[in-house]
């Protein structure tokens, strides 16, 4: 397995539902950057904004057009939620996160 170069988009789940999604092989790096979370803020981070990749996903709509104003030095792409990807690829009803009481 080759390092994971830009770690913070493989938290969550969200690297595994990318590679269901864009058919990445999990020994391969994901090759951008992207939200991490449900973020709202108008602005990336340091360690978002300072790095070698060009393109930063985002599944935030306001995010996305606040992003695409301030952010020059890459690409801002809007992407559905990942989790969402995940659900569909896989026929995940969410008829059946209704049924799920958590207490």
């Amino acid at each position: 397995m080759l390092p994971r170069y830009y770690w913070i988009t493989e938290m969550n789940g969200y690297g595994r539902a990318y590679r269901e999604w864009l058919r990445i092989p999990d020994w391969a790096p994901l090759p951008f950057y992207g939200d991490h979370g449900v973020l709202i803020s108008s602005y990336l981070v340091e360690h978002e904004l300072h790095n070698n990749n060009k393109v930063f996903f985002t599944f935030s709509r306001s995010r996305y057009q606040a992003l695409k104003a301030s952010v020059n030095n890459k690409k801002i792409v809007r992407i559905p939620c990942p989790w969402i990807m995940y659900r569909r690829k896989k026929n995940i009803s969410s008829r059946l996160f209704n049924k799920i009481k958590p207490f």
